[in-house]
């Protein structure tokens, strides 16, 4: 036993040795040719060491093997690992698949379970309007059904109602003809066929005292008409259609109501009081002036024979007059007047034709993009002239352009006093005059001799056609100036004293 222990712990120095020192370093040669392992010699129990290292080169050899084969099993386990590894992510991916799976047709099944129930839901509220439905038309078949009956009823006491007037009609009727008869009887003709003759001959009847009643057995005035429906009077003029007939108040033609042609009311005096209300169905005709609540007035004037309209604000001062331009009875007059009644504003024709607007300032309005609870006011640029502008971005092309005008600026401008600006819009220009112009153009050149290309602004003004000498400084505006100031209505005679006039109270 031990010499196997010394045995093996020979084997295991060997080992040692073996995987320290590479073979061809012990079985090399000594500097006299001997060998390593012939010098060693024999182990201790009489076993030569080259034998006992060929048998470890043998048993390292089967180790590598052996280490070879642990290779390839760690790289089977590897492999297996890495395989399943991938199963384990396939069936992970799987599992994540079906749970996926799962939550769509839970979600699916939620779906489907909301349809559902969005579906009872309107099916109760459908089943609730035919509900109502059917209990609306129950109603109004009830409703409808009184309703029926209530006009039954209606109708009913209506023909009980007519009936009783009917009867009490012909009791009136009864009554009026003992009335008439007893009335006859009171004149001096001997009977009522002599009466009959009379009349048909063109006899006028008389009745000095008491009244007179048609329709009516308790006449309240000299003449009473009454009657059941519209027809209770009618005058009958002799020309055609009936129209020419007269209605006459006092003594003489000065006012009377006529249907002076067909379909045509004339109402004549010299004034007429409406004390309320007028309502005109097309056209209101006036002879003379129209007054409404004392703050509308509506004048003809003899002198000119023009009409004038004013107005007046809550002072009792005029406020807007519509009239003429003295003189010039067709030219037309605005005016606008202060809470003082002074005029401030207003616009006319000229004795030439020309339109004047004319106030403090001349401005447009318009709303505020911003702010919609405000307005953008603008006003005009004035100046002692009447002028007209154009204004454009023009090219320099090699130190010189030629500007154009168009049209409808050639239309309206004059040459005379003609102004040019020029603006550059470059940095670089050596600056621009103008050394031409006229309306047949404008040459633009650049200062120096210089040859720029680029573009400048321009502008040019020139006075208006037709308004060459514009008036700066003018005589104060008065009654009898042709400047523009209106007619007033102060002392002006009527144009016919007798075609009248009409007072409405408070509204036309």
């Amino acid at each position: 036993m031990g010499k196997l222990r010394q045995k093996w712990l020979v084997y295991g120095m060997v080992l040692v040795l073996i995987a320290v020192v590479p073979t061809s370093a012990v079985a090399g040669a000594t500097p006299d040719g001997q060998s390593f392992l012939e010098i060693w010699g024999d182990t201790p129990n009489g076993q030569p060491f080259l034998e006992i290292w060929e048998e470890l080169e043998d048993i390292r050899e089967q180790i590598d093997v052996q280490l070879g084969n642990v290779s390839n099993i760690q790289a089977q386990l590897d492999a297996e690992i890495a395989a399943r590894i991938s199963g384990d992510a396939v069936l992970q991916a799987v599992i994540d698949a079906e749970e996926t799976a799962r939550i769509a047709a839970d979600n699916a099944l939620q779906t489907a379970l909301d349809t559902e129930e969005t579906a009872r839901i309107a099916a109760d509220s459908q089943l609730q309007t035919n509900i109502n439905a059917e209990e609306a038309a129950r109603i109004a078949d009830v409703d409808a059904e009184e309703a029926a009956r209530i006009a039954t009823d209606d109708t009913l006491q209506t023909n009980i109602d007519a009936e009783e007037n009917a009867r009490t009609a012909a009791d009136n009727t009864l009554q009026t003809n003992i009335n008439n008869l007893a009335a006859i009887d009171a004149l001096d003709y001997d009977s009522r066929a002599d009466l009959e003759v009379a009349m048909a001959n063109g006899v006028n009847l008389a009745k000095t005292s008491g009244e007179v009643g048609i329709g009516t057995t308790g006449p309240t005035h000299k003449l009473t008409i009454r009657s059941t429906d519209e027809d209770n009077l009618r005058l009958i003029g002799p020309d055609s259609y009936g129209h020419g007939a007269r209605l006459n108040f006092g003594d003489g033609d000065y006012v009377y109501i006529e249907e002076d042609k067909d379909d045509h009311l004339l109402i004549h005096s010299s004034r007429t009081d409406i004390d309320g209300h007028l309502t005109v169905g097309y056209d209101l005709t006036v002879g003379y002036d129209l007054t409404v609540g004392d703050r509308v007035e509506m004048y003809s004037y003899y002198y000119d024979d023009v009409g004038i309209v004013n107005t007046d604000g809550p002072n009792g001062n005029r406020n807007c007059r519509l009239t003429y331009l003295n003189g010039y009875p067709n030219n037309g007059y605005v005016s606008v007047q202060d809470a003082n009644g002074n005029t401030q504003a207003g616009m006319y024709v000229t004795s030439d034709g020309k339109g004047r607007v004319w106030g403090d300032t001349k401005s447009f309005r318009v709303d505020n993009p911003n702010d919609p609870n405000t307005e953008i006011w603008y006003t005009s640029v004035e100046g002692p002239e009447a002028a007209a502008y154009i204004r454009c971005t023009a090219q320099l092309v090699d130190g010189r352009a030629v500007i154009t005008f168009p049209d409808y600026f050639l239309a309206v401008a004059v040459e005379e006093g003609m102004t040019v600006q020029v603006t550059p819009l470059s940095a670089d220009s050596k600056g621009l005059a103008v050394t031409s112009k006229s309306l047949d153009g404008v040459v633009v050149q650049e200062l120096l001799d210089g040859t720029g290309n680029y573009e400048f602004d321009w502008e040019v003004k020139c006075i208006r056609q037709g308004h060459e000498d514009y008036q700066v400084i003018r005589p104060k505006m008065d009654e009898t100036s042709e400047q523009g100031q209106e007619i007033t209505t102060n002392d002006l005679p009527l144009k016919d004293p007798t075609s009248g006039a009409v007072n409405i109270g408070t509204r036309l």
